[in-house]
């Protein structure tokens, strides 16, 4: 109990090096006997990858009570498990309902002690309940409550708190004993009613408890995890489209760790939430469908219209775009997104060289005054240069990879039905106009220019001086960098 409290306490406490190290590693068979010989146990289902370094304070403590077990992650797709580390408590062979352990030293210890114990936890702060409120098992909650409720399973907890915590997630709630269903944000009263059939009847789905296999379809709203408790439009439309369309279609809210999943699946990691989409079962990764757009994603006339359009066979799968440019006529270095790609590059006579790039490169940064130098020198030929930002718009299907930014490619007029040439050489301003100049298909007539001084209008964008502080009156100017140091540094 002392050292749990020094945890609490934020004192630092070494772990005893090498616990989860020395854990044994069972297989499916030699697992299901472990489980019935020990009356508490913990499954850690791991990848090969998995560091569970977090866990070793919490193995010394209790390793007398609890048997500790390392599997393999494949042999807990039983228990729901999908990503690594899906850490399990069983009394016997029965997996406890617990929420999701946290891999925090600190935090894991708590929970060892909590699983141990599937009785009464006293939730006493918004931030505590904000978790148990944004996690993916169904909890039990006894409101302002005594005892325990006979129609609530013996190997749930209870989570005791009070309406008035409640009121802080604008939640107005009366005494009693209530089931949270995270998949559809309910707070169930259980009363009358059996607990089973509470559990089972949702309109929404939780991540764990879908089956690709049950619908042609998965549809639903990716959110952050942060707005994972307040998220009620979005749940209202799922259960308004529920009645409609659950015989085609598994609805859910996808958010926090089980979401990447399916992000990296379906190449959705820099979209930003929250979006409506709708996946195939049966090839994810094959396209989707989304409705991303600010003013639409909420419309439920809209999504309504856009899911009877993908079960009619009416509906293409989404290619995700920003809002095509207003150009300037004196705007030669242009950028293009992926609506009009198509247009301004394939369809196009000119010769074409588009660099793909991301807000976050800072090698794009230097590229783009390199870029913008060629294409105004280049104005008035049938050379054109674009950049696209592939963080925001879905690399055309023309492009043969985007592995990294910049990427660029080239397309030589008359050639656009054949694979572009990749650019792999400096990204200085005479090496990718001869590139250009040399690849193009039309005849380049390159206006005569001086280099030197291009060059340098470059290189006073890439790296601006560092401006020199004005001595106020009185200080000594001495102390401050002359413009020649500052050009030597």
């Amino acid at each position: 109990m002392f050292s749990l409290l020094l945890f609490l306490l934020g004192i630092r406490i070494k772990a005893p090096v090498g616990e989860s190290a020395n854990l044994p590693y069972l297989n499916a068979k030699e697992l299901a006997s472990e489980l019935k010989k020990n009356k508490n146990s913990i499954v850690f289902f791991v990848d090969q990858y998995t560091d569970l370094e977090f866990a070793d304070y919490a193995i010394h403590e209790y390793k007398e009570e609890v048997k500790f077990i390392r599997a393999d992650l494949s042999d807990g797709h039983q228990y729901n498990c999908k990503f690594s580390p899906c850490i399990v408590p069983f009394q016997k062979k029965n997996p406890s309902p617990v929420v999701p352990a946290p891999l925090q030293p600190a935090q894991f210890l708590l929970w060892v002690k909590n699983s141990l114990t599937p009785g009464f936890i006293s939730v006493e702060s918004a931030g505590h309940l904000h978790r148990l409120l944004t996690g993916h098992k169904p909890l039990v909650f006894s409101v302002d409550q005594k005892g325990r409720n006979k129609k609530i399973p013996a190997n749930y907890t209870i989570y005791s708190t009070t309406a008035d915590l409640f009121k802080t997630f604008n939640v107005t709630i009366e005494k009693g004993y209530y089931l949270f269903r995270p998949s559809d944000h309910e707070l169930l009263p259980i009363k009358d009613g059996d607990f089973a059939k509470i559990l089972a009847e949702p309109k929404i789905f939780d991540i764990n408890d879908l089956n690709p296999k049950l619908r042609p379809y998965m549809a639903g709203y990716m959110i952050d995890e942060n707005d994972a408790e307040s998220c009620r439009t979005e749940i209202e439309i799922l259960k308004k489209l529920a009645d409609k369309y659950s015989d085609k279609i598994q609805f859910t809210t996808l958010f926090g760790r089980p979401s990447e999943l399916y992000k990296k699946a379906s190449d959705l990691m820099t979209l930003p939430t929250p979006y409506f989409f709708v996946f195939n079962t049966s090839d994810i990764e094959g396209g989707r469908w989304l409705i991303y757009k600010k003013d639409k994603v909420n419309d439920f006339s809209f999504v309504d219209h856009f899911v009877k359009g993908i079960l009619d066979d009416t509906e293409f799968f989404t290619v995700i775009s920003e809002d095509i440019p207003i150009y300037s006529p004196d705007e030669h270095f242009r950028k293009i997104v992926a609506d009009n790609f198509e247009d301004l590059v394939l369809n196009s006579n000119d010769d074409v060289l588009v660099a793909f790039t991301a807000p976050w490169c800072h090698h794009c940064k230097d590229l783009k005054p390199v870029l913008n130098e060629t294409a105004t020198l280049l104005k008035d030929t049938h050379a054109k240069i674009y950049y696209m930002d592939g963080s925001l718009n879905d690399i055309p299907e023309a492009v043969p990879s985007v592995d990294g930014y910049p990427t660029m490619y080239f397309w030589p007029a008359g050639k656009k039905e054949e694979e572009p040439i990749k650019y792999s050489g400096i990204r200085r301003f005479k090496d990718v106009l001869n590139f250009v100049v040399n690849k193009s298909t039309n005849s380049i007539e390159v206006p005569q220019h001086n280099e030197t001084e291009i060059s340098e209008r470059i290189r006073l964008i890439q790296h601006p001086p560092t401006p020199v502080p004005e001595a106020e009156f009185g200080e000594d100017e001495s102390e401050f960098p002359s413009d020649t140091e500052i050009e030597n540094e």
